[in-house]
């Protein structure tokens, strides 16, 4: 998928897509696949579906109005939670057959539920640090949530 397949399907602007991929939140800038990153402006960048999920979802945190650290810190973590991707959180979602929801609160913790079956059945982080990683006291939520459907920007990619 090109980007501007990617920006048409989820309504984010190229312009969008190519500063995510200049400051690699997703990780794909210096790995995508089937485009070289030293082979010159004006080449094709093209990617594979889950790459282009990455994409959207962290094209969508911008446009929400989250900070680059917040989402370069909640994509490591929901991407690094195993290296075995069957057990990565945000492949789990993109393969998912129902609702993935990733909730961002008081910019300082992520959360990431699903109430559909996902290969690992449902699943529900709790609320988990971002920069740790470990849990946060559950008796109180967070003031501000911004909450993102993953589900949704995955059934819009493959549309």
């Amino acid at each position: 998928m090109i980007l501007g397949e990617i920006a048409k399907k989820t309504g984010l602007t190229k312009r969008r897509l190519c500063y995510v991929l200049e400051h690699d939140f997703f990780g794909v800038g210096a790995e995508a696949s089937r485009w070289e990153k030293d082979a010159g402006r004006g080449n094709t960048r093209s990617f594979d579906d889950y790459e282009a999920f990455g994409l959207s979802c962290v094209g969508l945190m911008l446009n929400a109005g989250l900070r680059r650290r917040e989402i370069t810190n909640t994509m490591a973590r929901i991407r690094a939670s195993s290296n075995n991707l069957k057990e990565n959180l945000l492949f789990q979602a993109f393969t998912a057959t129902r609702d993935a929801v990733l909730e961002i609160g008081d910019q300082y913790y992520y959360r990431f539920v699903s109430k559909g079956s996902l290969p690992r059945q449902k699943f529900d982080t709790k609320w988990r640090s971002i920069d740790r990683g470990d849990l946060r006291d559950q008796a109180s939520a967070p003031f501000v949530v911004v909450r993102i459907d993953v589900a949704a920007i995955r059934d819009a990619l493959n549309r």
